[in-house]
C-alpha cells in the first residue's frame, strides 16, 4: 500500500497529539521531546516491511538519540502493551519510546497512512518530514540490494542543521493502517 501524507509540512500537531504509552498512561511525545526534534514511526508488528526497517530504524535512532527523540508508534486495534514490547524486544528497537495507536488517532492527527512511516517535527513542534525511511522498497514486494537515498536521515540532519526538510514529503510503502471500523 502506498501512502500520501495528509499534514502539511510546517503544521503544528502537538496540541492534539495525545498517545498512550505502554505504561498505560497518556503522553505528549512532541511536548515530553523538551524542545528537542521528534521522530514519530507509525509501525506494526506483523508487517514484514516493518520488520525488515527494524535494524535500519535502530541504526538512525542510535546515531541520533542524543540529539532527537525517537518514537514508535504501533498503529493496531488489537496490540497489547505486553506483545508491544515482545516485538520491540525482539527486533531490537528497545530504546524507542513504545507507543499504542489502537484507534489510528495519532496516525490521523499526523497523515499516517501505512507502515513504516516516518514523520519528523523540528524543536518548536512544526512537522518538517513525512514519508518513508529511505528508498530501499519502491513497491510492494519490490526492493534493491541497498538504499540510494535516506529520506528520514536527510531530514532530521536539515532539521538539525536549521533547515527546513529538502524533501519533505516522500510516498512510503508498506501495510496499510486499517481503522477501527476497518479491522
Amino acid at each position: 500500500m502506498v501512502g500520501i501524507a495528509a499534514l502539511v509540512i510546517g503544521q503544528i500537531v502537538q496540541a492534539s497529539l495525545a498517545i498512550q504509552g505502554i505504561d498505560h498512561q497518556i503522553h505528549h511525545p512532541i511536548q515530553e521531546a523538551n524542545h528537542r526534534p521528534t521522530v514519530l514511526i507509525f509501525i506494526s508488528h506483523d508487517c514484514p516491511i516493518c520488520n525488515a526497517y527494524a535494524p535500519e530504524m535502530e541504526r538512525i535512532r542510535s546515531k541520533y538519540a542524543k540529539t532527537v527523540s525517537f518514537n514508535l508508534v504501533y498503529s493496531e486495534g488489537r496490540l497489547t502493551a505486553q506483545a508491544a514490547k515482545s516485538h520491540a524486544k525482539e527486533f531490537s528497537l528497545s530504546g524507542f519510546k513504545l507507543f499504542l495507536d489502537p484507534r489510528s488517532k495519532a496516525a490521523d492527527a499526523c497523515g499516517a497512512t501505512v507502515t513504516p512511516q516516518a514523520v519528523l517535527f523540528d524543536s518548536t513542534g512544526k512537522v518538517q518530514y513525512s514519508g518513508r525511511i529511505d528508498d530501499k522498497y519502491y513497491a510492494l514486494g519490490q526492493q534493491k540490494p541497498q538504499a540510494e537515498i535516506h529520506d528520514l536521515r536527510d531530514a532530521i540532519d536539515d532539521v538539525l542543521n536549521h533547515r527546513k526538510a529538502k524533501n519533505p514529503h516522500t510516498i512510503p510503502i508498506g501495510c496499510y493502517i486499517a481503522h477501527p471500523t476497518e479491522q
